[in-house]
Parts: structure tokens; sequence; C-alpha cells
């Protein structure tokens, strides 16, 4: 193809790309090149050649060309995707489009997850170990594990990014997860757009936070996790991997079982405990002695937002940190977004209170006076700032990687319209939309509408009959049914 050519096609493509931010904005197009310009992750417009032992027809580079993601080229002897998913096996990886690029690392990789894994034969998650510890792309601090999310049955993609930019931008959390998009490859075939994520390891830059033998004063990471008595009960035992408290389970993450002791599980069993009674009692000045607002806070804005339906059972991390006085639970990092926003039937609907329907501490928070007002507090500290910014930047995704985003549809076509009859609670909002532009419409719509609901209900301008429609009352205070 000569340069001139070349040239014809960069322009017509930039011409299109603009014009399809001008109909999902409403603007012109001018107006639309004025809107992208929102902090993006690191692409690249350039194409440089692959490996020498990549095949050249594994890549439709003049297909897309606009603005792409980098690609990622893992070589493995036994595909992945035919293991257990926690076969370890050797490898290396080469990540080529990009200022970051390095080829032929000696990695290890297993799979991960637990829905995506079990339901996504064609596109299932990774994680991927470094023998030593090194940047990825643009990230801040090198590590030796990284995720590779595939957001298989998150139709616009953007789910556990836009929840991820959001928790970043308001740092309530003390680390919220780096993300990225790459085009994956195993052993030179294409599988679709991944997601670059960190591990949620024990590292600076991390979760960082400290051991000691004596259990008062190790640090500890915790997740309610329904999955120990679930699908995976033969990989867990109560009382050594995970403790009950009010019949919800609590996985205990680290210190691991070959460091700590039986008196740490019981330690942090007493202090979740504790933590529950006071919350339960309304006790507000044992409350202020046991968590961390600023991250209860941030966590509940960008969970409520999002309407995560695995609040109150899977993926809800928390923290024990500090010493004597200063020891609290720290909420976070939020993960596990693929099933919120309207792409199951229990969130399919914008409107409605679900995170204190489904968590019952926050039930029970959100009726103390004192903390609801914090809540409203950052509420308006960040809803026309940080909030709207996520929003914007889910907006500003779509539409310029728009051609990058729909190779992953070309590659797994049938993922459209798929109410995925496996899971209990279907997706029928965002079967009904057989395009990539329209899942990230929907999206978008659904969390401006959501945002102008939570100002509503954190002001007190709904009656509580809109609320929600599944409160009852039970012990003097309004209770999920």
């Amino acid at each position: 193809m000569k340069k001139s050519d070349v040239l014809v096609i960069l322009i017509l493509s930039m011409i299109n790309v603009l014009a399809i931010a001008s109909i999902f904005t409403g603007c012109s197009t001018n107006e639309a090149e004025a809107n992208m310009q929102v902090i993006s992750p690191v692409v690249t417009d350039i194409h440089v050649q692959p490996p020498s032992h990549v095949a050249q027809t594994a890549i439709d580079e003049e297909v897309y060309h606009y603005r792409d993601f980098p690609s990622l080229f893992l070589t493995v002897p036994e595909h992945p995707f035919a293991q257990e998913r926690s076969h370890r096996q050797n490898g290396s990886l080469t990540l080529i489009n990009s200022e970051f690029a390095f080829e032929d690392v000696n990695i290890s990789v297993r799979g991960r997850g637990n829905t995506t894994w079990n339901n996504g034969a064609n596109k299932r998650p990774l994680r991927i170990r470094f023998d030593e510890p090194r940047t990825f792309l643009d990230s801040d601090y090198a590590h030796r594990e990284w995720i590779l999310l595939a957001n298989h049955f998150d139709r616009s993609l953007l789910r556990n990014h836009g929840a991820f930019y959001l928790a970043n931008l308001l740092k309530g959390m003390d680390w919220s997860p780096f993300s990225r998009f790459v085009h994956l490859y195993i052993n030179d075939e294409y599988y679709g757009v991944y997601e670059l994520t960190e591990e949620r390891d024990i590292a600076p830059g991390r979760v960082n936070i400290i051991f000691d033998p004596e259990p008062t004063i190790s640090e500890y990471f915790l997740e309610l996790n329904g999955h120990v008595r679930g699908w995976r009960a033969d990989e867990f035992e109560e009382g050594v991997h995970y403790f009950m408290v009010l019949g919800r389970s609590y996985e205990l993450r680290w210190p691991g079982i070959h460091m700590r002791s039986e008196a740490h599980l019981d330690y942090v069993h007493n202090f979740i405990q504790n933590v529950s009674d006071a919350i339960r009692t309304h006790n507000w000045e044992e409350i202020t002695g046991l968590i961390d607002f600023p991250s209860f806070i941030d966590f509940y804005i960008v969970q409520e937002l999002f309407k995560n339906s695995d609040i109150g059972r899977f993926s809800v991390f928390m923290q024990i940190r500090g010493q004597d006085e200063n020891r609290r639970l720290y909420m976070g990092p939020v993960w596990d977004f693929d099933q919120s926003s309207g792409n199951n039937a229990r969130v399919e609907n914008p409107l409605g209170s679900f995170v204190e329907r489904r968590h019952y501490w926050y039930n029970y928070l959100m009726q103390i006076p004192l903390f609801r007002y914090k809540v409203v507090e950052r509420w308006n500290e960040v809803k026309d700032s940080y909030v709207a910014q996520a929003i914007q930047h889910i907006r500003y995704m779509g539409e310029t990687y728009q051609y990058a985003f729909q190779r992953n549809f070309d590659r797994h076509p049938d993922i459209m319209g798929d109410v995925f009859e496996w899971n209990w609670v279907r997706s029928y909002a965002t079967a009904a939309i057989d395009n990539f532009p329209g899942q990230v419409e929907f999206l978008v719509d659904f969390l401006t509408i959501r945002a102008q609901w939570m100002d509503d209900f954190l002001h007190d301008r709904l009656p509580l009959a809109e609320h929600n429609d599944e409160y009852d009352e039970h012990e003097g205070v309004l209770v999920y049914v």
C-alpha cells in the first residue's frame, strides 16, 4: 500500500470516529473533539512490527488503526484455557505497539477468577507472574503479579475500568487498581481485548500492610467471600481459612495460612464481630474507634453509583490497619463490577438504593444521622467533579477506541444478545443491545441517571417508598428482606 493511501485511510478514520462521537454526545464534530480531551490510558497510534516468532497474520493492523491498544503476545506450551484454573506453567510475554514494549520476557501463567473462568470457555481471565518485579505499561510500581481480566460478560468492557477509574480519583481508599487495555494473543491466536490490572498483593503501591507474630500488632487483608461455601467449598475450611459472622463468610487472605497462627484468625474474627455489633447497635462512639470513615464512604459511593450486584456477597475487600488507638477497619480495594450497572436483572433499574439493601453494615450506618451527613458531605464534594469525570471517561473510552474494542466482538460475536442462561440472574437489558456503541451508551445513560438518583436520595428528596421496594421493619430498623 502506498504511503498516500495510508494517509487517506488515517484521515477518513479520524473523521469517522469524530462523527461517531457526535452521535454519542449529540454535539457537533468540533464539540466532540473537544469533549474527548480527557485522561486516557497509554496507547499508541504507531504500529511496530511484532517479534520474529509471531505470525504476521495474527495482526489485522490496517483495519483497526485509528487509536489502538498495545498488543500482548503470550507464548506457552499448553493452552491455559484447557488446563485447570490453578495449573501454572512457564512461558514468555511480548508487548508491542507501546513505548513500554518488551520482547520474550520469562513469565509463568495460570487461570484465575470465578464466574468468568467457569463460564467463559473461549475468553478466560489469567494471572501473570514475572520472574522479577517490573512495571507494566505506565504503572508507578514494579511487581511480579499482574492480572488480565477478560470482562467477557460485560459487553461494554468498561464497567471494571470505570469503577477503578473513579476509585483512583476519589483516593479515600488507600489503594485502587491500575487499569489499562491490551489486545491479547495466545500462541499467535487473537483472543480479544483484556483489561490489564494489578493483583491484590501485599506490597508497597498495592495493599501496604505489615505482619507481626503478635496478633494485636499484625495487619490483615480479608474478603467477604461467599465462594468459600459455594463452588469452591472443597478448597476452604471454616476456622482455618475463613470465619463466619451473622451468616456471612470472611476469608482471611493475608497473613497466609503458613505465616499466621490460630490466634491471628481468632483476633480478626473478634474484630469483625465487634465492628458488626457496634454498627448494628448504632453505637457511634465504638464505631468511630473501629472504622475508617473516608474509605467506608468512598467505597459506598463507588458501589452505589455502579449498583454492583456482588456487594454483600463476594469481592468485598477490607483491611485491618494501624496500631493501638489508630487501629481501624478500612474498606477496599473495589473489585469485580462486570455484573453491575444494569448488566443483570437484579440491577437493571438505575433507580433505588442497593448497597444498604445488600450489605447490612451500610443498611445500619445510613440510618445514623452523623454517618449519613458525612456521606452527603463527601458526595457534594465529588458529584460534579470526580463522578462526572468518571462517567465522561467511560464515554471517551468507548468513542475514541471503538474500533479497538470492536475487535473483541469480531472475535466473540455470539456474546452480543446472550442473556447468559448459565447465570441464575439473567442479563436481559444488555442482551437486547446488539452493538458495542449501544452498550457504551447504555452504561453512560445508566450511570448518569443513577448519579441524579443518588443526589436526590442523599438529599432526602425522595419518599421512603421510592428508595427501593424491598424494605421491612426488623428490631426497630429498616432492613432488606
